[in-house]
């Protein structure tokens, strides 16, 4: 498990959807992977597919939502500066939801949230 992606119990890893963190040795690897287990470690996830199933890594590519909280995963990291949009999926997604990721993601940097301000991704 990194930042943006989550292995599931019956052994298939998830990425999430549009969202690319910081990878080991990067500024705020630790804060972005520390958050992303906060968010669904131990708990039941929704998964949402978007237009293409896996990527190159064979990883399933998703919209992850906790189902208890109703914490919408991707958009969570993107809001508070744990990742930036990973751009190379645009055409994999769901074009209402890329634009509300989009806007999260305008939010923190704005804010120079997370990642924004101290690293300036």
């Amino acid at each position: 498990m990194d930042g943006d992606t989550i292995v599931l119990i019956d052994g298939r890893r998830i990425r999430y959807l549009a969202v690319d963190t910081p990878e080991k040795d990067d500024c705020f690897f630790k804060e972005s992977t520390n958050r992303n287990k906060q968010l669904v470690s131990g708990k039941n996830v929704l998964l949402y597919k978007g237009n293409q199933d896996k990527d190159t890594y064979d990883r399933y590519l998703r919209y992850v939502v906790v189902e208890d909280s109703k914490i919408f995963v991707n958009q969570e990291l993107l809001r508070y500066g744990f990742g930036g949009i990973d751009e190379r999926y645009e055409y994999q997604q769901i074009p209402e939801i890329y634009k509300y990721l989009k806007d999260s993601q305008r939010k923190a940097k704005d804010e120079l949230l997370g990642g924004w301000g101290k690293c300036s991704y």
